[in-house]
């Protein structure tokens, strides 16, 4: 208890207290640029020039087994030389992806490189589809994709034949 007294009254420099030493104050330097503090809206440009649109977050990937369980099941097949879609007509606001490379394509890089591939190719081409869609897509063990423009041009396959058979229902419907 005497050591608590004591400790009161020594006399020692104190610094007074800020309210939140996080904000930025009148002390700042005025001569750094402007940090990510000062950026407005999620649709702003990076530094690569891209928009919010090209993006690729957590709401444009199939997460949960459920989610992959009921596409694969319910949806209709579409098969390429190297890759197979399945697809599930959504009803939401945009499409999402799913991958699944075995351990039978490769070891992990290899797998790794293909899936990075493939959410690339769905990223700048899920435009082409013409209504959004739960994808799941499947790589052929035995013939897996190595190249950007292959994948690319299986995806751009799988697109136009989506619109084709979409737009010979909707004609048999009239």
């Amino acid at each position: 208890m005497k050591e608590k007294d004591r400790e009161e009254d020594l006399s020692a420099a104190q610094h007074e207290k800020e309210e939140n030493p996080r904000l930025h104050g009148a002390h700042e330097d005025k001569r750094r640029t402007a940090g990510v503090e000062e950026q407005k809206g999620e649709g702003s440009q990076t530094a690569s020039g891209l928009t919010g649109g090209f993006r690729f977050g957590r709401e444009s990937r199939l997460l949960k087994r459920r989610e992959f369980s009921e596409t694969l099941l319910k949806g209709r097949r579409f098969r390429g030389e190297m890759l197979e879609f399945t697809y599930l007509p959504n009803g939401g606001q945009i499409s999402r992806l799913g991958l699944t490379v075995t351990r039978k394509t490769g070891k992990a890089a290899r797998r790794n490189r293909i899936k990075r591939l493939l959410r690339e190719a769905f990223r700048l081409n899920r435009s082409h589809l013409t209504e959004s869609v739960d994808l799941v897509i499947r790589v052929n063990p035995k013939n897996p994709p190595v190249k950007y423009t292959e994948v690319v041009g299986e995806f751009m396959k799988f697109a136009g034949e989506r619109s084709k058979s979409k737009r010979n229902t909707g004609q048999n419907r009239q």
